[in-house]
């Protein structure tokens, strides 16, 4: 059982890993192509960096991108912090700058602990191959 987890958690890693290059830009024009699922997300700037990873173990990927960061506040969403003191933004310009500047890639993953390992796997990786992330230091 534990060998079948670990090489499904590799396995989906992988795909995540090996989409960033692969997919084109593409910004969300509307929120309903948001995944009604658990999972986790990646979002890139146009040029083509990932700088955070994320994840819906307990809610959807659409609450969490929605309502979280896309029209959360900057007091409940680290990745709004961190736009505003990374990027100097202003918290009313968030939204647009995610929704035409940034890419999110989505992977649905049914199964919570999954969820949870799959982001984390996907950070390290990223982190040992010099990504820089906003999910350094969280918040």
């Amino acid at each position: 059982m534990i060998d079948k987890n670990i090489s499904s958690i590799l396995s989906i890693a992988n795909e995540v890993l090996t989409s960033i290059d692969k997919e084109e830009f593409k910004a969300i024009s509307n929120f309903k192509e948001i995944p009604n699922e658990r999972g986790i997300y990646l979002i890139k700037e146009r040029d083509g960096d990932v700088f955070y990873v994320g994840s819906a173990s307990k809610r959807t990927l659409y609450d969490r991108v929605v309502k979280n960061h896309l029209r959360g506040n900057i007091r409940n969403s680290v990745l709004r912090k961190k736009l505003v003191k990374n990027k100097g933004l202003k918290e009313e310009n968030i939204e647009n700058y995610l929704l035409n500047q940034c890419q999110f890639i989505f992977r649905e993953i049914k199964d919570f602990d999954e969820v949870l390992a799959v982001e984390h796997l996907v950070i390290l990786i990223l982190r040992k191959n010099k990504r820089t992330l906003f999910n350094e230091g969280k918040e």
